[in-house]
């Protein structure tokens, strides 16, 4: 690798370890000398390398001499207040349509709280099933670069 290449590199893995240091879980994507792509939770981090805890809690170190671009999650506020947002305004449209029901009015007027609990488990229930099999967890995350030394 050429002096210039390290030096970047190296400056970008300094960095992570001042991000290791304010959060606790530092999401990170590596780009490999081979063209292959490391993603996963920072462990370590030092001018010569990087550590990541991969998918299934399998840990993996990455030699700088192999690490050709660095990015690391950051999440989009915007976009996660934009999500709160909505649920909100969805959950109070169910109950508002739930209690607008002729056969579940007279019930869910006299046990509002248990209706409300019942929605808003099923929400945060929905919402987890969401980030895990769609690309929602995607949207809410913004990669930014550290360092990119491609050829």
């Amino acid at each position: 690798m050429l002096p210039a290449r390290r030096q970047a590199i190296s400056e970008a893995l300094v960095a992570v370890t001042a991000l290791r240091e304010r959060d606790t879980e530092v999401r990170i994507r590596v780009g490999l000398a081979n063209g292959s792509v490391a993603d996963g939770f920072l462990l370590s981090a030092t001018p010569h390398g990087v550590s990541l805890r991969m998918p299934h809690a399998r840990a993996e170190h990455f030699p700088a001499e192999q690490i050709r671009s660095l990015h690391v999650a950051t999440p989009r506020r915007g976009r996660e207040w934009a999500l709160a947002g909505v649920g909100i305004v969805g959950a109070t449209a169910a109950l508002v349509g739930l209690v607008s029901l002729p056969v579940l009015g007279p019930y869910l007027r006299t046990h509002g709280q248990t209706a409300f609990r019942i929605v808003f488990y099923l929400g945060v229930g929905l919402l987890v099933v969401l980030l895990a099999k769609t690309e929602l967890r995607d949207w809410l995350t913004r990669w930014e670069t550290l360092a990119d030394v491609r050829d």
